[in-house]
């Protein structure tokens, strides 16, 4: 069951965000594409293996509900950097210890899911990963509010650097600021953990935040 879907298939300046809870039981399909499906039989860490398997599933149920696609029809293709890309629309997959997320949209497009850990983005991370002018606004903070800035912008950065797709990931160089106004960052908690999901888009857009599974996710700014 989706949860918080609204008909917007003929509305091209939005993105779904589907967040799920795995493993999942509703309506598992095969997976399709060969390449993918070799590559998630390929992972050699079944928490891995499992985790690439329900995203896909979670990419087939978001192409259908929110763009009108049905994944059988899509030609997939796997790119030299990992990235997953098709001809009909734009995706991106997140999974997390847990959960996984995807975004669709008809805009480049990115997404990453976090579970929110203090002892994870603590102060050493927050240097690795800030930029100059991130890390004096970070100064400013407590150290509560410290903890959730950095997971902030870790998450956005994944995102960023998944929409361009472009080189090595080295998020103290992703300016957040730039992406300002088309990155939405939600946090929702769910059996006592919070999880953190941000999206981007490459131009401004609304972003809708869907629940699939049998729990309605309260999404937060």
């Amino acid at each position: 069951m989706i949860y918080g879907m609204i008909s917007l298939k003929q509305n091209f300046d939005f993105a779904g965000v589907y967040c799920a809870a795995i493993p999942f039981s509703e309506q598992l399909m095969p997976i399709y594409s060969e390449l993918r499906a070799a590559e998630i039989s390929a992972a050699r860490n079944p928490k891995v293996r499992e985790q690439k398997f329900y995203v896909w599933q979670l990419l087939g149920y978001a192409l259908k509900d929110f763009m009108g696609i049905d994944i059988k029809n899509i030609s997939f293709s796997h790119e030299k950097d990992g990235k997953w890309t098709c001809g009909e629309c734009f995706f991106s997959l997140s999974h997390t210890d847990g959960f996984a997320a995807v975004i669709v949209s008809c805009f480049p497009c990115g997404v990453d899911i976090e579970i929110f850990s203090p002892e994870k983005f603590k102060n050493s991370l927050a240097k690795k990963i800030l930029t100059q002018a991130e890390y004096y606004e970070y100064l400013k903070l407590d150290d509560i509010e410290k903890n959730e800035y950095a997971a902030f912008k870790w998450t956005q950065k994944e995102s960023i650097f998944k929409m361009v797709g472009a080189g090595t990931f080295v998020p103290k160089n992703i300016e957040t600021y730039k992406f300002y106004e088309y990155t939405e960052t939600k946090t929702f908690v769910t059996e006592n953990k919070r999880y953190i999901v941000s999206a981007v888009t490459d131009r401004q857009c609304k972003k809708s935040f869907f629940s699939y599974g049998g729990t309605a996710y309260d999404f937060k700014n």
